[in-house]
C-alpha cells in the first residue's frame, strides 16, 4: 500500500483511538490507497483524518518512514451517514453494538439526575491516566500502602472526548488489593471539573469472575428493571501513562455529589443526607470491641458504631447537622424495638419498597457477600428523614462463591445464607403486609425479569461486545507480580484472602476456589454458557436457569 497524495472529493473525518501508548502515526486505509491520520489535540490516543468513501476501508500503524507496519486483520463497511466515523478502536470489529433492554418493572419517583451519557448501553470507553510520576511503578510497587497520584485523566467514548485537568488515582479495597489484577479509584480535584456531573468512580478489576459481567448485570437489574437508586456502571479500557492496563468495570463512587443528583434531579440546592455503610469486621482485626454490621442495637452512645471499622460515615449531611453515627445509632434503635410496629409506621422510618426489592434481587442473585449472607457491602442513606437502601460491591453474585453455594442456590428465601439472623430482615418480615410483598416481589421479578428467555439476549449481546477485549485483557502482563492471568499465585495467599473477607468458614472450599481461579479451562464462553465443574463457579446462565426453578418450585410459582 501507499501513502495517498491527495484526497477526494467526497471525503469524510475517519477517527480511531489506539490502545497502546508507544504508537506515534496512523493511517486509514480506503480500497487500498492509505491516508495519514494525525494525533489529535484532544488525546494521545485518538487519530483522526480526512479520507474518501470507499467500499471498506482499515486502519493501520506507520513506522516513523510513513510505512505501514500493521494493519487491521478485517475490512470495515464504508460509512452510510454523516461526515464523521464514530471514534473507533484499533483492532475492534464494532465501535457500537446493540444490546437488548431490560423491562423495567416498577417505577419509582426518584429524580435521578445523573447524565446519560456516562454509562450508555452498547460500547465500551476508552480511560487514559497520564501523570508526571510513573503511575504504575508508584501504585504497584507496595499495594499496602495509601499512595496517591495526581494527574490528567482523558476519557473516550464513541461520540466525544472528555478532558479532566486534575484527578487522583489510587488502589482501592481491603482484600481485593491481594490480587495481580488491582482495582483502583479515582477522584476529580479540580473544583470546576467533573466527568457528565460525576467527581468519583470506581474501576473495578473483577479478577475472580470469568464473565466479567455478574456485577453489572447486578446493577443493571436494579438500575434500569426495579428502578432503585444504584451506581451506574459501564466497562471502560484502561490506560496508565505509557502502559495499557486492561479491561475493567468502571462504577460511580457514593458521594454527595452523586446523591445530590441520584436523589434530588436538577435541584442544585437540594439537600442530601448522612450516608453510612456496612464494612464487616475483618477476623484478623486487633480491635478489642468484634462489632459487625448487621444492624443490631449497640446502645446510644454513637461511636460504638465507628467502632472496628463495623460501619463507616461515608457522607455527612449537607447542612452539617449530622456528622456522626449518632443517626444510625437511632435507626438501629428503632429496628430493636420495632415489635408490633405497624406497616405505616414502619413506612415512615424508611422506604420499605426499595429495601424489599433489594433484598429480592440478593437472593436472587445468590449474594455472596451481601447484607442477608455476609452483613456487608450496602449504605443507608437518610433521604429528607426517611432511610434508603442501597446496594454495593457485587463481585461474588449469581454463582461466583468461595465455597459451597447450597445456601445461595436454594429457591426458599427463609434459608437463603443467614438471612434470619438480619435485625433489619426479621423485623421487616414480621409484618404480615411486607412479608406478601416481598413474596410478591420475587415472583414478579422470577416471571417477568430472572429468567433466559428475558436476560440471555442481553448476556449474548454483551458476550459478543466484550469477547475481544476480554482477550486483550487477558493478554496484558498484570501490575503485581507480572500474573498474567488474574488470580493469586498461591494457595496459602487463597486462604489469607478468604479469612479477611468472611466468617463462614464451614462453608468455605480454598481448594475449589483456587484451582478454578488456575484453570485454562474456565474460559470466558464456558463460564457464561456451560458448566464449569467447580462448586465455587456456576455457568452464568446455569445459575440464572436453576435458581429461578428453585424459586418456583418453592414459591410454587407457575
Amino acid at each position: 500500500m501507499v501513502l495517498a497524495g491527495s484526497v477526494a472529493a467526497k471525503n469524510i473525518t475517519y477517527n480511531v483511538v489506539t490502545l497502546d501508548p508507544t504508537v506515534h502515526r496512523m493511517c486509514v486505509s480506503v480500497d487500498n490507497a492509505v491516508y495519514h491520520l494525525s494525533k489529535s489535540r484532544a488525546s494521545p490516543l485518538l487519530y483522526t483524518g480526512q479520507g474518501p468513501v470507499g467500499a471498506s476501508y482499515k486502519y493501520c500503524v506507520l513506522d516513523h518512514e510513513n510505512t505501514v507496519t500493521e494493519s487491521e486483520d478485517f475490512s470495515r463497511p464504508s460509512p452510510q451517514h454523516g461526515n464523521s466515523t464514530l471514534n473507533e478502536i484499533y483492532k475492534r470489529t464494532h465501535t457500537v453494538h446493540d444490546i437488548p433492554k431490560l423491562p423495567k418493572l416498577w417505577n419509582y419517583g426518584y429524580q435521578d439526575g445523573l447524565n446519560p451519557l456516562l454509562h450508555p448501553d452498547g460500547h465500551i470507553a476508552t480511560l487514559h491516566f497520564q501523570s508526571r510520576k510513573n503511575a504504575v511503578v508508584a501504585l504497584h510497587s507496595n499495594v499496602t500502602a495509601d499512595v496517591k497520584v495526581v494527574g490528567n485523566l482523558t476519557f473516550i467514548s464513541h461520540n466525544d472526548v472528555q478532558f479532566i485537568k486534575e484527578a487522583q488515582i489510587k488502589l482501592s479495597g481491603r482484600s481485593s488489593r491481594m490480587w495481580a489484577k488491582q482495582s483502583y479509584n479515582i477522584k476529580v480535584k479540580g473544583k470546576k471539573e467533573d466527568l457528565y456531573g460525576l467527581k468519583k468512580f470506581k474501576l473495578r478489576a473483577e479478577p475472580n469472575d470469568p464473565t466479567y459481567m455478574r456485577e453489572k448485570l447486578y446493577y443493571d437489574i436494579l438500575r434500569k428493571s426495579a428502578s432503585v437508586p444504584a451506581r451506574g456502571t459501564s466497562w471502560v479500557r484502561v490506560i496508565m501513562d505509557d502502559k495499557p492496563i486492561g479491561l475493567f468495570l468502571m462504577a460511580d463512587q457514593l458521594d454527595k455529589h452523586w446523591l445530590k443528583a441520584a436523589f434530588n434531579g436538577d435541584n442544585d440546592d437540594g439537600n442530601t443526607g448522612v450516608l453510612y455503610m456496612g464494612n464487616y469486621v475483618l477476623q484478623n482485626s486487633t480491635a478489642k470491641k468484634q462489632y459487625t454490621s448487621d444492624l443490631s442495637y449497640l446502645g446510644d452512645e454513637s461511636r460504638s458504631y465507628g467502632e472496628n471499622d463495623a460501619y463507616l460515615l461515608k457522607a455527612k449531611s449537607s447542612d452539617k447537622e449530622n456528622k456522626d453515627f449518632s443517626r444510625l445509632a437511632e435507626f438501629t434503635k428503632q429496628i430493636a424495638e420495632s415489635k408490633g410496629l405497624s406497616a405505616k409506621a414502619w413506612k415512615n422510618i424508611m422506604d420499605v419498597d426499595v429495601f424489599l426489592i433489594n433484598m429480592a434481587i440478593e437472593f436472587l442473585q445468590g449474594h455472596m457477600d451481601g447484607y442477608q449472607n455476609n452483613q456487608n457491602n450496602y449504605y443507608v442513606y437518610d433521604n429528607n428523614g426517611k432511610w434508603t437502601w442501597l446496594s454495593n460491591d457485587m463481585d461474588y453474585v449469581m454463582g461466583n462463591s468461595i465455597g459451597n453455594q447450597t445456601k445461595l442456590w436454594t429457591g426458599d428465601y427463609t434459608q437463603f445464607g443467614d438471612m434470619s439472623k438480619r435485625p433489619l430482615m426479621k423485623a421487616i418480615l414480621a409484618v404480615p403486609e411486607f412479608r406478601a410483598a416481598y413474596e410478591k416481589c420475587i415472583a414478579r421479578l422470577v416471571n417477568k425479569l430472572y429468567n433466559l428467555d428475558v436476560l440471555g439476549p442481553r448476556i449474548d449481546a454483551h458476550q459478543a461486545m466484550l469477547s475481544e477485549d476480554v482477550a486483550w485483557d487477558h493478554s496484558l502482563p498484570k501490575m503485581i507480580n507480572e500474573v498474567s492471568n488474574p488470580g493469586l499465585e498461591g494457595i496459602e495467599k487463597i486462604q489469607d484472602y478468604v479469612s479477611k473477607l468472611t466468617k463462614m468458614d464451614a462453608e468455605i472450599d480454598v481448594k475449589d476456589y483456587h484451582e478454578r481461579l488456575h484453570s485454562p479451562n474456565v474460559t470466558f464462553e464456558q463460564a457464561i454458557n456451560g458448566v464449569t465443574g467447580y462448586s465455587t463457579l456456576y455457568g452464568l446462565k446455569q445459575w440464572i436457569a436453576n435458581k429461578s426453578g428453585n424459586i418456583k418450585q418453592s414459591l410454587h410459582i407457575s
